[in-house]
Parts: C-alpha cells; structure tokens; sequence
C-alpha cells in the first residue's frame, strides 16, 4: 500500500495539531485525550479524529466533563462507533457527520483534457449546477463560498456536471471541494475534476486533502482511484439548536 512522503506527513501532523491544541506527539496517543476548542472557533460541538489506535476530541467547555468521564468507553468505540459518542452527551446532537476518512496525495498525475478552470464568465453555468442539487447537498460540498479558491469543471455537452475546488488551510493544505450533476453522476466526471484541481495545488506547492464520509462510497472511490492515501478519520457532532456547532 503506498505512504506518504515524510513532508507530507509533517505539514499534516502540523496542521491538526494546531488544530487541537495539541503537540504533533499527542495526535496518536494509546488512549483518548480530550482538548477544549482552540482553533477549532467554527466548530463549537465536539471534533474528534482518530490518527492511530485512539481518538484526539476537541470540545466546547460546557462538554469536556462528559467526554473527560468516558475516554475508556470512547477509546474502545473509537470514531467508526458513533453511539458511545451521542450517548455522552446530556442533550442529543442536532447532527452527528462521520465517520468520515481523510486523505493526502503527494504525487502528481496526468490531467484530463476535459477538465479545465473555471472563471468569472461560467458564473450561470455553476448556477445551474447549484439548482440541480439538493439544498442540503450543496451546502455540504462547500462549492462557491468564495470567488478566490481555484475551481475546476468537467463538461457533458454545453452542460457543467462537476466541479471541484479547493480552499487553502493553514497556509499549506488545499482542502479539496467537489460535487457532480445529479444528472451526470456515475458517468466519470468528478474524477478528472477532482484529478485536475488536485494537480493545481500541488503545482502552487500545496498538499492536497480529501474528506469523504465512508457511507459515500462513490466520492472515496474517487479518493482511493487518484492515489490518495488514509491518514484519519474523522467524526463531528453539531449542536446547531443550542447555538452551539458549526
């Protein structure tokens, strides 16, 4: 199975463990930590990520009693059990998102001709892509909250079927975007979208990161069929009725 390279690896530990408040050897620890949030602002629930045999939990403060009273329970469960994690909680999460599996790719691949960058002009043929999908969906895929992130599209016709971007985190990982044409699906347009935008980033000398929950069984075929390689996996829980999550 191939690995990523040590750079890789080290802009990644780097990143997380700013993200949790933590050292880079605290990311893998033998049994649960939990941390109050720190850069995790836009996360005020519960963010957990499992790097090795036990998960790291970044928490709000009103939730790290709980979560500190079961880390035996919770290490056992680990991020792939999300019930352990829900029953912890005095109140139920609006939404529980995960497990999800999260990806690093260190090695560029040939771009397909089909997909090229998006720009300014194609602002009604995205437009038309956003009212094909769910409300729900689109939100979910992060595509279009910002002008300034390189996106790429794939064509059927005349008509846009997937597009993918990226939005840079911490400087040096380009967190990869992408969502595809309930019409068009199936029919490989997301791969050489994601291919595409995922060859731009390493070019501006970023790492490319790819998220996908492990239920979606088509978006981490994508992952696994352009190199990306397992690094965590991650599970959130959102308390959005409370005003607490993201």
């Amino acid at each position: 199975m191939p690995d990523l390279s040590d750079e890789t690896r080290r802009v990644a530990d780097g990143y997380w463990s700013m993200r949790f408040g933590c050292t880079r050897n605290e990311l893998r620890p033998p049994r649960a930590l939990v941390f109050p949030h720190e850069a995790h602002t836009d996360h005020a629930g519960v963010y957990a990520m499992e790097f090795g045999a036990a998960p790291i939990i970044s928490a709000a403060p009103e939730l790290l009693p709980a979560l500190r009273a079961r880390t035996t329970e919770l290490t056992r469960a680990g991020v792939r059990n999300p019930e352990p994690w829900v029953t912890a909680m005095t109140d139920p999460p609006d939404a529980v998102v995960g497990p999800a599996g999260v990806g690093y790719l260190d090695a560029p691949s040939a771009v397909d001709a089909s997909a090229r960058l998006l720009d300014p002009t194609d602002a009604a043929l995205v437009a038309e892509l956003r009212a094909a999908c769910a409300a729900d969906e689109w939100d979910e895929s992060g595509i279009g909250r910002s002008a300034e992130r390189p996106a790429v599209g794939t064509f059927a016709g005349a008509a846009l079927a997937a597009v993918a971007e990226y939005e840079i985190w911490g400087g040096r990982i380009a967190h990869i975007s992408v969502v595809t044409h309930p019409g068009h699906r199936r029919h490989g347009h997301g791969t050489p979208a994601v291919r595409a935008v995922t060859q731009h980033a390493l070019e501006s000398g970023l790492v490319p990161q790819y998220r996908a929950l492990e239920s979606n069984t088509g978006s981490l075929g994508v992952a696994r069929h352009l190199g990306f390689v397992q690094y965590a996996t991650s599970l959130a829980l959102r308390f959005r009725s409370s005003g607490v999550g993201t």
